[in-house]
């Protein structure tokens, strides 16, 4: 890190009405090397890195999470792919030529734009551990106990993403029992009224086929999950918008890690919503309504679509 510091303050600055201006943002290593011969590498690196961005995710740096492997199975693909997915700054393989890359997952984290070109499909900013749960210092024990919860809030959609990850040290099968609480999601939409909608990915065992749930203003809200030993979650939390007698949250590509890249919403007086997309071939997009009852709505994603 300091030596990134000082690669910042050696730039010549622009000074421009009385104050300075930041012309390149530098990438900065935000964590120790990701080191398989550690006791606990996946667990920790998860950690360290967004506890860590609680500071640099202020500074005129872009964080830089190191790389990861897509296979096999025992380096956690998902686990880590979501962090990165989580973050803006370069994502790097490690896979080496004797590697079978999961193409799966790479297709997870990429899309093609109207130009034909791949980019990589990920948040504008670091996901950082929420605020109330800075003091859950054991989460990387052997017992069992809370999980990591981290999250990245897009602006620009009313919408985020909350990740969460067993960062318990392996072979003792510790598991996390807790629960996305009224103040997780206030930490993520910088205490944001609401109502929001909130929507497991389903990447854990015991909430593949979850439905969303609705948190509402000043109500207590409680979504117990549990990950096993490697497992992680995601959960999207997307603010509602009243149009004409229904109300619409953006759920955004339910193909991508990051499904809210790529999407800007935007509303145009109470009867219409209508959603940028500058990806394509992105086999779907979801909303949801609520019309007295909740429910999902999947159509094709093309660009320039209204509701």
């Amino acid at each position: 890190m300091a030596q990134a510091a000082w690669t910042l303050i050696a730039r010549r600055e622009t000074w421009s009405s009385g104050e300075w201006v930041l012309k390149h943002r530098l990438t900065i290593r935000n964590s120790d090397d990701y080191n398989m011969p550690y006791f606990n590498p996946h667990g920790e690196f998860v950690l360290w890195n967004t506890r860590n961005t609680i500071l640099t995710s202020h500074l005129s740096l872009v964080p830089d999470f190191d790389m990861f492997a897509s296979n096999p199975a025992s380096h956690r693909p998902l686990y880590h792919a979501l962090l990165r997915a989580m973050s803006n700054g370069t994502i790097l393989l490690s896979d080496t030529p004797e590697t079978e890359t999961e193409l799966a997952l790479l297709n997870a984290m990429t899309g093609r734009t109207s130009d034909n070109l791949t980019k990589v499909v990920r948040s504008s900013v670091s996901a950082v551990q929420l605020e109330n749960r800075w003091f859950d210092l054991d989460l990387g024990s052997k017992e069992s106990g809370k999980a990591h919860l981290a999250g990245a809030w897009d602006v620009g959609t009313g919408a985020g993403v909350i990740g969460a990850w067993n960062c318990r040290e392996p072979g003792y099968q510790a598991v996390c029992h807790d629960s996305l609480s009224s103040r997780d999601i206030k930490d993520l939409t910088n205490d944001s009224e609401g109502p929001f909608i909130v929507y497991p990915r389903g990447y854990s065992a015991l909430l593949k086929g979850a439905t969303v749930s609705l948190a509402r203003p000043n109500e207590a809200f409680d979504l117990p999950f549990l990950l096993q030993e490697g497992e992680c979650e995601a959960f999207i939390v997307s603010g509602l918008r009243t149009l004409v007698e229904s109300r619409v949250a953006m759920l955004g590509m339910q193909d991508k890690l990051w499904p809210l890249g790529g999407v800007s919403v935007r509303q145009k007086g109470e009867d219409t919503v209508s959603d940028d997309l500058t990806l394509r071939k992105s086999p779907s997009s979801g909303v949801t309504i609520l019309d007295g009852r909740i429910r999902n709505l999947r159509r094709r994603c093309d660009s320039n679509r209204h509701w």
